[in-house]
């Protein structure tokens, strides 16, 4: 059992969650829905059945993507963990149940190694902007890419009315994905799990040392517009900062709603199992720094003013955690670099040290300028990549989610076919939550 049990004060002992995780080593379709000794079997009609009942789909196909087959998945929306809470639990409060004392706390079931992979085609802008294309190979020189290449995929291929206009298709889509998730996710009851982790931010102990580094997490989100947005409980970012339990966001407090830059999107996925909270988790359990918690804040904001307002606050609510040390990272890029620079900034200032994970965007060669906004303070910094470079991908046997690319950096043939394409496309290959393989190159 992983207990992450450092002594630490903030944020109370109530949240104590037992992530039940169930390893998924083989994917199927079948005649019934359950999970058993790492099989997970998943009967398609009876899942279209309920999508299509609960939400608003016309129709949809379900196919299985695995690592190692010659499989090309476009039009990519989103990715979810499958995962359930027993009896009366919420998962995904604001979505498919209110936010209550249940979510971050109780028992949480967990399909690890697999996930709901949600596609659509959304033509049409909305406040000038787009869907963009986001697509993963699951073999061959493009899987080195995208950490979906190692995952077992569920495919939902989402078929929209023809009067669902853009926001219309990617809510729908959105809500199918979660209620797939869950659906999926509750095969294991009554299953005893693989694996049972536990944690919690235990309260405030005589023998917590003073040099023991307090470290808070701020966790990024967006507003940019209806179809490149962050959801917080179901609700989009329109306020921050906020502060919440690293546990809730094991159970879905926040739902990615951006539908921009394939490789800079942070999936549901990784909000779940989010890289930077497991390590933290584990630093803390080794008595090496305390959690102190998660700050949600915006990236993308509009103006100068409104940023150096939303990066002072956030870095005043770590001061108010007592925090000495801040991991930061954004979502997206262009103009978000400010935002990213100015936390920073603002936290130095007030005497915390900060590491920041950002994507670059230099160039098909790397010489391409660095980031609009640079401070001297931010002097630990990972990249995570340059989503700018080309990559040449080779035919596929298997096409899923669509025929041909869609929204930004289009392609001319169809998705099957060779095709050169800016590491852009490739689903989250420059996730700054942290969950890639690449990182930039000194030259």
């Amino acid at each position: 059992m992983y207990q992450a049990n450092a002594p630490q004060a903030h944020l109370g002992a109530a949240h104590k969650l037992e992530l039940c995780n169930y390893t998924v080593r083989k994917l199927r379709l079948g005649d019934e829905t359950n999970w058993s000794d790492g099989v997970l079997t998943v009967n398609a009609d009876e899942l279209k059945k309920h999508l299509i009942a609960e939400a608003g789909i016309r129709r949809v196909g379900i196919a299985v993507a695995r690592p190692g087959e010659s499989t090309r998945i476009v039009n990519i929306l989103d990715a979810i963990e499958p995962r359930a809470k027993p009896g009366d639990g919420q998962i995904f409060p604001g979505f498919l149940g209110a936010m209550d004392g249940t979510v971050g706390r109780g028992q949480t079931h967990a399909l690890n190694g697999c996930a709901v992979m949600v596609c659509g085609s959304v033509p049409g802008e909305v406040a000038s902007q787009v869907v963009s294309e986001a697509m993963v190979d699951m073999s061959g020189p493009g899987a080195r890419y995208s950490p979906f290449s190692k995952t077992l995929n569920l495919i939902l291929w989402c078929d929209f009315y023809d009067d669902q206009g853009p926001v219309k298709r990617v809510s729908v889509a959105r809500y199918a994905g979660l209620v797939a998730a869950r659906f999926i996710g509750a095969a294991t009851f009554g299953n005893p799990p693989d694996e049972i982790r536990t944690y919690e931010i235990p309260e405030r102990s005589s023998t917590l040392k003073n040099e023991t580094p307090h470290v808070v997490y701020i966790c990024p989100g967006m507003l940019l517009s209806d179809l490149h947005q962050t959801f917080l409980s179901g609700s989009a970012l329109t306020s921050t900062p906020t502060v919440v339990h690293p546990t809730q966001l094991m159970d879905g407090i926040l739902v990615s709603g951006n539908y921009d830059i394939g490789a800079t999107r942070n999936p549901t996925y990784f909000y779940q199992r989010n890289p930077i909270v497991e390590a933290l988790f584990a630093y803390q359990y080794k008595g090496l720094l305390a959690f102190a918690g998660i700050i949600v804040t915006k990236c993308l904001i509009e103006g100068f003013f409104g940023k150096q307002r939303s990066a002072y606050l956030a870095a005043q609510t770590a001061k108010l955690l007592d925090a000495n040390g801040a991991i930061i990272s954004i979502e997206e890029c262009g103009h978000a670099y400010a935002d990213l620079m100015l936390t920073c900034q603002a936290c130095e200032e007030m005497g915390i040290k900060t590491v920041l994970l950002m994507a670059e965007s230099a160039g098909p060669t790397g010489a391409k300028p660095g980031p609009i906004a640079f401070a001297e303070s931010a002097d630990a910094v990972i990249s995570v990549g340059n989503m700018d470079e080309l990559i040449s991908l080779p035919p596929v046997d298997v096409i899923l989610g669509g025929q041909w690319s869609c929204g930004r950096w289009m392609i001319d043939n169809m998705a099957m076919e060779t095709m050169e394409t800016p590491l852009a496309n490739i689903f989250a290959a420059n996730c700054q939550l942290g969950p890639g393989r690449l990182t930039g190159e000194t030259r």
